[in-house]
């Protein structure tokens, strides 16, 4: 009998072969790549992420285009400045 556990697996049920320390094709590391991925596909649908993923296709299509206005690419520099010194300074690297 198989009992729900957390992680991304939408609430099922994990069967015994998916649980961590399982041996067999879909063992231990099978289970880590899929929580891992599952972590990292959450963090790109957080808001600011999809803003700034929105962000960036409308600046490249623009930029195609040849339609780009200097107000546009001073919203998006800073837009993106931003995102990225959250990014740095979350993970520790910086010039400290």
């Amino acid at each position: 009998m198989t009992r729900p556990e957390a992680g991304c697996t939408g609430g099922r049920p994990v069967r015994p072969d998916e649980r961590a320390g399982a041996a067999g094709p879909r063992g231990e590391r099978s289970v880590i790549m899929r929580d891992l991925l599952c972590k990292r596909l959450a963090a790109l649908l957080s808001v600011k992420s999809l803003v700034t993923i929105i962000l960036t296709v409308v600046f490249a299509i623009l930029t195609v285009m040849g339609r780009i206005e200097q107000s546009y690419m001073t919203i998006y520099t800073v837009i993106i400045s931003f995102y990225f010194g959250i990014q740095t300074t979350k993970t520790g690297g910086g010039d400290e």
